[in-house]
């Protein structure tokens, strides 16, 4: 894993963790999923591929969002709403 797509996968963890915490997508959230998504537009990585890797480091972060003071129905609706953000905002990319 190059530096760069360590910190990007770093920031954009920490934003998902923190969007479970709060129980929403925020502007920093869009913002480090887009800089993911661009990386691996950049260096070939699929629609399905890059949703993949967003699932799993969404898994990850909702275990550790163990404490959390909203339900987990709260959360699938949240982890949706990212599927569904990142696979916009691929595409999106895709046209420019």
């Amino acid at each position: 894993m190059t530096t760069l797509l360590a910190n990007l996968t770093g920031a954009l963890f920490a934003e998902m963790h923190l969007a479970l915490q709060s129980g929403r997508l925020t502007a920093k959230l869009d913002a480090a999923l887009a800089q993911y998504i661009s990386y691996w537009k950049k260096t070939g990585g699929s629609a399905d591929a890059v949703v993949d890797f967003v699932r799993r480091l969404l898994h990850r972060a909702r275990q550790a969002e163990v404490g959390s003071t909203h339900g987990t129905s709260a959360q699938d609706a949240l982890v949706e709403q990212i599927i569904e953000r990142t696979t916009k905002l691929y595409f999106e990319a895709a046209k420019r």
